[in-house]
């Protein structure tokens, strides 16, 4: 008698984790499991098509937080299921075409004075839900917006590591960057850049920046190529080490330094 209870309480429990192992693999359990991701985490996912098992796509993907929206569009991935086991996303692939990100407008984009200005890493930083790896990462245009400028570029191609806070890049390469500042500058013609704080600890290593150009305040320019050993951005800190700038005809420079 134990037995074939037994048996009947197993063979309904292998049939559950054989249809849970099974979900990845089909269209219906793959829009199923974004939806439970769209429950645990402050995220939108907008299918278009494949499997978690296979190569997934995303019409959107979007999250927000008080200080931050970014939106990534037309997402295609393919997903490493191996890394699963240790709690992290990793993707083969991954290209999108579009990648959005605006800082809400607020207190943290007014420009200070070097006596008024909070210490730079007194902010709150942002802790992402999930780890992600992506060493093969494509994003044809990317565009970041705040309150009087915007930074906006083409292709960009690299490595990408995402835990917690922080955000690693490795190997990247930028094609025409543009920065873009709108109003006028200081009446002693100082260009002062506003105070932006990133909610993040952005780490990059090995960083090129391929005809790189400018529009601030009026006072417009393009490099040949800009190109960046280290650096990082926390809060407001922005520090860059080996930075090598060639302007083309003028010559070209070699410069370390933070803001």
């Amino acid at each position: 008698m134990i037995r074939l209870v037994l048996r009947l309480l197993f063979w309904p429990v292998v049939l559950a984790l054989l249809l849970l192992a099974a979900l990845p693999f089909t269209v219906t359990g793959t829009r199923w499991l974004l939806g439970q991701a769209e429950q645990l985490a402050p995220l939108t996912l907008e299918y278009a098509g494949g499997t978690l098992a296979g190569e997934l796509a995303l019409d959107r993907l979007a999250w927000s937080s008080e200080s931050t929206r970014l939106e990534l569009l037309g997402v295609t991935a393919r997903l490493d299921r191996a890394c699963l086991w240790r709690s992290v996303i990793c993707l083969q692939d991954l290209l999108a075409d579009e990648l959005v990100i605006e800082l809400l407008p607020g207190s943290s984009q007014e420009v200070r004075t070097p006596e008024s200005a909070a210490p730079a890493d007194s902010g709150e930083l942002l802790v992402l839900p999930v780890s992600i790896e992506a060493p093969g990462l494509t994003v044809m245009k990317l565009r970041v917006g705040w309150d009087g400028g915007e930074w906006r570029q083409g292709a960009l191609s690299g490595s990408v590591l995402i835990s917690g806070s922080a955000i690693k890049v490795d190997r990247a390469v930028i094609r025409e960057p543009f920065l873009q500042l709108a109003g006028t500058a200081a009446s002693d013609e100082r260009v002062v850049l506003p105070e932006i704080d990133l909610p993040l600890d952005l780490q990059v290593e090995g960083l090129a920046l391929e005809q790189p150009g400018w529009d601030v305040y009026g006072s417009t320019g393009r490099l040949q190529s800009l190109r960046l050993g280290s650096g990082s951005w926390k809060n407001t800190e922005l520090c860059l080490h080996a930075l090598q700038v060639d302007a083309g005809d003028p010559g070209a420079a070699v410069a370390s330094g933070t803001l």
